[in-house]
């Protein structure tokens, strides 16, 4: 089982020494070139300056893990856990400790990651299956951050470009979710609607939760293009796009399960596999072993029942 708790003391421990180590190097310089000018005062002066920006710094730099520490003494709500396991097909498969590290998990990104709701209530119900979502995919990378979010906006219902829920126009292409850009960078919207309906406790080829927060793993290397580099080894982009390439073939003839909507792009084929992947792996490794011993390698994770 993950240790946490060492984890993060010796997080802290290093950056103890390094702040104290830096500090000192900056005194003993300063203080000896402001002495060598006889200039008391100044090297007194500078030295409570230095002593109190490494003090800073080390605050700052240490701060998301002494506030981890803490959370790791609380304790998760028993009704977080059974809503989990009721509505979390993925989370209801997990070994007792390995929910353990799932739990913990999640009360870090509650902590750290803003949830709102847009024209609706974000309550813990809703935040719960916010974090669930952007923990599967990373699951077996225990101590992974998202390099690029900050917020979780969650709208009652699907939305438009304009992020307007009742779009006047009906033919007007409506989403169930997005990667911010542009002034929404480092932000995720989800539809409330959706978002409870992937996570219904039920095996299914669909989840909006993690459907955006793959596509935010892949824009991670700094591009939302199918390959998640940030996950994969170097060198084996070519055949993972030739694996992509050959099931779009296959629903193009019609010989696949995946929704059509994977012919968009390699983006859009990975996030609607992951989908697929993580709410019904053993459907998908029947249906596509090739895949999915390729998704294995790439998330380190088998989530197919017996594995």
């Amino acid at each position: 089982m993950i240790d946490y708790h060492a984890h993060y003391r010796a997080v802290i421990a290093r950056q103890r020494k390094w702040s104290l180590l830096v500090s000192g190097i900056l005194l003993l310089v300063f203080g000896a070139a402001t002495l060598a000018k006889d200039a008391p005062v100044l090297a007194a002066f500078g030295c409570m300056i230095i002593v109190a920006a490494a003090a800073l710094i080390y605050e700052m730099k240490t701060r998301r893990y002494t506030v981890r520490l803490r959370l790791l003494d609380s304790e998760f709500p028993p009704e977080w856990r059974l809503y989990l396991a009721d509505r979390s097909v993925y989370f209801s498969g997990l070994s007792k400790d390995e929910r353990r590290v799932f739990e913990q998990r999640v009360l870090f990104f509650l902590a750290e990651v803003r949830i709102d709701g847009v024209d609706t209530e974000a309550d813990d119900k809703i935040k719960l299956l916010v974090a669930a979502s952007a923990i599967i995919p990373t699951f077996a990378f225990p101590y992974f951050e998202y390099p690029n979010l900050r917020t979780v906006l969650v709208y009652p219902d699907t939305f438009n470009e304009r992020f307007e829920t009742d779009a006047p126009d009906p033919d007007e292409n409506h989403s169930s979710g997005m990667v911010g850009t542009g002034y929404m960078n480092y932000t995720v919207l989800l539809s409330r609607r959706d978002l409870m309906a992937a996570f219904s406790g039920v095996k299914n080829r669909k989840n909006v939760g993690i459907h955006e927060f793959v596509h935010l793993l892949d824009k991670a290397d700094g591009s939302i293009d199918g390959v998640p580099e940030i996950l994969m080894d170097r060198g084996s982009a070519p055949a993972w796009l030739e694996l992509i390439a050959k099931e779009m073939k296959e629903i193009e003839r019609g010989r696949s399960d995946f929704d059509e909507y994977a012919l968009t792009d390699e983006a859009e084929f990975f996030a609607v596999a992951c989908e697929y992947y993580f709410n019904n792996p053993d459907r998908f490794r029947e249906n596509h072993a090739a895949l999915y011993d390729a998704f294995c390698a790439v998330f380190r994770q088998s989530p197919a029942r017996g594995e």
